[in-house]
């Protein structure tokens, strides 16, 4: 336990349902507008109710969130691709799990999606997960103590990862949710919009280039709302700066007048069409650059010492 942690939480509280640490447990959140379930394997979005749809795919066990292509999971600690499953960082490599052909993909086989995380504090409208890892697991440097606080507000789902570690450390904490908000067979009938100018291309094994590309007069330009069609998206947007914490993102609408807004933090968003179950659900998914450590022309991922790391996202749901 590193004794310097800035951000421990206060004495947890009751339970909602049963214990909030048992492994199979659903915790529910209520606002006037939302409903949410969450689970503590992989600190899992499990359901969000609106009007009154579930607008997210989930697994049908609760007991096996986590080996369902990271369904309502955070993953991390490094999201998306690291080339070659390796990085150096302080001088030091680190060897990571090669569990995508040669890359290293959502931090390993058995990275934070995987993990039974611990329900610290419980609210009427919250939960925070915790979850600390030793230096080494899957290869990563540590030791670190994440925290994953989820929080509705009225029609507002606000999502805040948390990472802190005594040594010079590398993170990208994503939610990975995949959203369909009419119950369609595919999503080709959802309008999609990405307020990015750019994206990121990437080689035959999905590894970023190292440039950055304009979407105009390509497939990839939802600059204004239209429907995705049949556009195969798999792909890290680069997101247009803000002068505020939180910038636009992403806004996905469907016929039956349901749009979700996402802002985030974050400096991109991988939207990825869900191909491998054929085209169900959309995921969104607020990031830095992919393997950006292994980038000379991407932002330094890089956080120092005792510096609180923080993923923030919001998800807002109107009709």
């Amino acid at each position: 336990m590193i004794a310097s942690y800035i951000y421990l939480m206060q004495k947890p509280k009751p339970a909602l349902s049963k214990s909030p640490n048992s492994k199979t447990d659903i915790i529910t959140l209520e606002s006037d507008i939302l409903s949410a379930q969450f689970h503590p394997r992989g600190a899992s979005l499990a359901q969000l109710i609106y009007k009154p749809l579930n607008l997210i795919v989930t697994p049908e066990c609760p007991n096996r969130y986590a080996p369902n292509h990271y369904l309502g999971t955070i993953v991390g600690p490094i999201a998306n691709r690291i080339a070659q499953a390796t990085f150096t960082l302080d001088n030091q490599t680190f060897p990571l799990d090669a569990n995508e052909g040669k890359h290293c993909l959502h931090g390993g086989r058995f990275g934070l999606s995987e993990q039974d995380w611990q329900a610290t504090e419980i609210n009427d409208d919250s939960v925070t997960f915790t979850l600390d890892v030793a230096d080494g697991d899957m290869g990563f440097a540590g030791p670190v103590r994440y925290q994953a606080c989820y929080r509705l507000e009225n029609d507002k789902l606000h999502i805040n990862y948390q990472a802190l570690s005594p040594r010079n450390n590398y993170f990208n904490l994503v939610p990975h949710f995949y959203f369909n908000l009419n119950g369609d067979a595919v999503i080709d009938r959802h309008h999609l919009w990405i307020d990015a100018d750019y994206y990121l291309p990437v080689d035959d094994t999905l590894i970023p280039t190292g440039e950055r590309a304009k979407v105009a007069s390509t497939p990839l330009d939802f600059r204004d709302s239209r429907h995705i069609g049949n556009t195969a998206i798999d792909t890290n947007f680069c997101l247009k700066s803000s002068p505020n914490d939180m910038r636009d993102a992403v806004i996905l609408s469907a016929d039956n007048g349901v749009s979700l807004h996402v802002s985030t933090n974050q400096k991109g968003v991988q939207i990825y069409d869900a191909r491998h179950i054929g085209r169900q659900f959309l995921a969104i998914e607020p990031q830095a650059y992919p393997n950006a450590i292994n980038q000379a022309d991407f932002d330094s991922p890089i956080t120092a010492p005792h510096q609180l790391y923080q993923s923030k996202t919001i998800i807002a749901l109107r009709c």
